[in-house]
């Protein structure tokens, strides 16, 4: 088991040399600078001003999206790639061409439709299903009323109804309640082009889902920073207690209890912005790819906005990669604002 501070030991940090084209050690003032960020991170996280979150990966899946050939690069470039790119939803590669949510701020009647359909076609349809039968079983004991509400096609009328009134904040709220269990049962068709992108509180479950028939080889491990306010960031089970408080979902047919704690999920929105991507660990190397943009621009100047923020990096390093990427579409994020970034 991992936890942050040895993910960050000095034993294991490396950085990306670009000049040279290669991995290497710190040198004596980015490791001064790297401690004394490394300081704020684990103080924050023990404060609660910040968290923590890790995603699991496959490299050989993710040079295929983030660059248009894959024979010349080497790890050196990838993890450059990472801090420039961050890490993309579906979305971002398929364009959701398969869905209707074709862009991350859609709140459309068609959205809430397809939100709908998808939800009665898992609740009725994927009950006895070998993957997530069982949770769905658990989910129905656990939150009748959501579930017969869901499984009964005649309150498609009703659910837009519910809908009607809400403001615009409002509708992106409770779109997102409905994708988050979508994406979280993860087999129908909005999850393979949801805005979501799933990491977990727990190092080990990230590593369960990067890894193939426990072969470590291909695996990296995003280290993720959460900053504050966390509804900005992403969704987890804290946010859809959260909802049970507003008045205006009131009517809705929400979650009373989930039957997915073991996997300690934060779904991110959009994208893991390369902005609060503190590195990459590597599960062959056992070692820690710090983000170069820590030592870039005036971060190093700054270390307490990186550590609450996350890093302040020039558009110019996105879009060079971007370009270059086969990714259709890119997130752009200000607060909880979120647009589509299209490929020129």
């Amino acid at each position: 088991m991992q936890n942050l501070n040895d993910l960050l030991s000095s034993s294991k940090i490396r950085i990306v040399n670009t000049a040279q084209n290669r991995l290497q050690e710190l040198n004596k003032n980015q490791t001064e600078i790297f401690n004394n960020y490394k300081s704020l991170i684990l103080d924050k996280l023990k404060k609660l001003e910040i968290n923590i979150s890790y995603r699991g990966d496959k490299k050989s899946i993710l040079k295929k999206t983030m660059f248009q050939g894959t024979d010349k690069y080497h790890d050196y470039d990838f993890y450059s790639r990472i801090f420039n790119l961050g890490g993309k939803t579906k979305q971002c590669y398929t364009g959701g061409n398969d869905f209707t949510i074709k862009k991350i701020d859609d709140t459309s009647s068609e959205t809430f439709k397809n939100i709908f359909n998808e939800l009665n076609d898992i609740f009725n349809n994927y009950i006895d299903d070998e993957d997530i039968g069982y949770k769905l079983q658990l989910f129905r004991i656990y939150n009748p009323d959501i579930y017969k509400f869901f499984s009964t096609n005649s309150n498609l009328e009703k659910f837009e109804e519910l809908i009607n009134p809400l403001c615009s904040n409002e509708l992106i709220w409770i779109r997102d309640y409905y994708i988050y269990l979508i994406h979280v049962f993860g087999k129908t068709k909005i999850y393979y082009n949801s805005p979501l992108i799933s990491t977990s509180y727990s190092f080990n479950t990230a590593k369960s889902f990067g890894t193939n028939k426990n072969q470590h080889d291909d695996c990296i491990i995003y280290i993720y920073l959460i900053t504050m306010p966390m509804e900005e960031i992403g969704i987890d089970e804290g946010y859809l207690d959260g909802f049970k408080t507003y008045q205006s979902f009131s009517a809705f047919p929400l979650i009373k209890k989930t039957v997915f704690p073991e996997e300690k999920e934060f779904s991110v929105f959009g994208a893991l912005f390369p902005h609060n991507i503190i590195g990459i660990y590597d599960l062959k190397k056992d070692k820690t790819i710090i983000n170069s943009h820590l030592f870039l621009n005036n971060n190093p100047n700054d270390l307490e906005l990186c550590a609450n923020e996350g890093f302040d990096i020039p558009i110019y390093y996105f879009d060079r990669s971007f370009k270059d990427s086969t990714y259709v579409k890119g997130v752009e994020k200000i607060g909880r604002t979120f647009k589509d970034i299209p490929k020129t």
